[in-house]
């Protein structure tokens, strides 16, 4: 059948155009496997070749914008200035969502909010 059909749930279409059987793929566990069972998931030089253009045709709008943001950066270079990134902020690890929410709430008040009864309802907040 085609692609979504629900019998071919157990089948996996490869980039070769071979379909491949789920119940004769390898287990998670690759231990019990021989060397020559081991070969068979290696891809092959041309395998290789054919996964990497795939790739590159996938993603070119991103490395399209990686070159342009590399020559930026050089000309920035070039005339002695430092290029400027976006720096993420890194997450808090909270212990418990009740902590989570009481450390969003003092940072964001509202008059509409009664915090006393929040804070009666999140009992293991510091």
């Amino acid at each position: 059948g085609e692609y979504g059909d629900d019998d071919d749930d157990d089948v996996v279409h490869l980039l070769d155009g071979t379909i491949v059987h789920t119940n004769t793929l390898p287990p998670e566990n690759f231990d019990d496997l021989d060397d020559a069972e081991l070969d068979m998931l290696i891809c092959t030089p041309a395998e290789a070749e054919i996964r990497a253009q795939l790739w590159e045709e996938t993603n070119k709008e991103w490395i399209a914008v990686q070159r342009e943001r590399a020559e930026e950066d050089l000309k920035l270079k070039a005339e002695g200035k430092m290029p400027v990134r976006v720096r993420r902020r890194k997450k808090k690890e909270m212990p418990t969502a009740a902590v989570a929410a009481a450390d969003m709430l003092r940072k964001k008040t509202n008059s509409k909010i009664n915090y006393d009864a929040v804070k009666t309802l999140m009992s293991d907040i510091p």
